[in-house]
């Protein structure tokens, strides 16, 4: 057992090498967890930003072409195309109809479910849209040219991938009973809320179409509808068109 003179006589060189050592590894676990607080921030970041990005995200779901527009008195006609086109590839075309609409504003009206931020923003999930018609201003709605009379391919894609289901419901041949039990639906908050759904509701974007012209209609993954021109329509093989007078 060293003496207590031996250890006097140690100590002013121990205590300093042990002084320095102490320095030295608190500095290192300094820097360790410098790192990992900068890696976490870094992570932290990266998911915010992903997340942002799924909250502003929007796709091209549809295109309208408008072949002629005749202006008169009384009201103006508009007869156009109408392409839907796959969701995340604007260039797959799944159905075109021919559409007339009376008014100076044509109307293009779905039904949307949003979903909640949070699954939205964690890529979980993103709205979806069931175009339900088109009309005109002149026009009541329900005289408008309808577009669920029966449900096109893209539609029974999301009813397989639900197993047979659109949120519990039979996507049944006839749509008349399917927008019924959507409806109902949408008067559940209690299931709205276990499904993570933040709405079901249906949405009419507006705009004065323009004989020649394309129009391009977008979603966003939290269900907002988008309206915009695009510039000439590829349907008119580059003759130009301007709407009519008569």
């Amino acid at each position: 057992m060293p003496s207590r003179n031996s250890i006097k006589q140690w100590l002013p060189i121990v205590l300093p090498l042990l002084l320095l050592v102490s320095f030295f590894l608190y500095k290192q676990w300094e820097v360790i967890v410098a790192e990992w607080k900068l890696e976490r921030a870094l992570q932290q970041n990266k998911e915010l930003k992903a997340a942002i990005d799924n909250l502003t995200a929007s796709e091209t779901v549809a295109y309208a072409d408008v072949i002629k527009r005749t202006d008169k008195e009384g009201g103006a006609r508009v007869e156009l195309v109408f392409s839907e086109t796959e969701r995340g590839n604007p260039n797959k075309v799944i159905r075109e109809e021919k559409v007339t609409a009376l008014g100076e504003l044509t109307y293009f009206d779905a039904l949307v479910v949003s979903f909640d931020d949070e699954s939205v923003g964690s890529g979980e999930k993103k709205s979806l849209y069931l175009w339900k018609r088109i009309f005109g201003e002149m026009e009541a709605p329900e005289d408008g040219h309808r577009l669920d009379q029966s449900l096109p391919k893209a539609y029974q894609e999301i009813s397989l991938a639900c197993e047979g289901t659109f949120f519990g419901f039979k996507v049944a041949d006839n749509a008349e009973y399917f927008w019924k039990d959507i409806w109902s639906l949408a008067n559940k908050p209690g299931k709205l809320k276990h499904l993570g759904i933040h709405s079901i509701q249906g949405k009419a974007s507006s705009i004065k179409l323009h004989a020649g012209k394309r129009y391009k209609l977008t979603i966003s993954n939290t269900g907002k509808i988008d309206l915009k021109l695009e510039g000439p329509s590829p349907l008119m093989n580059d003759k130009p068109e301007k709407d009519t007078v008569n």
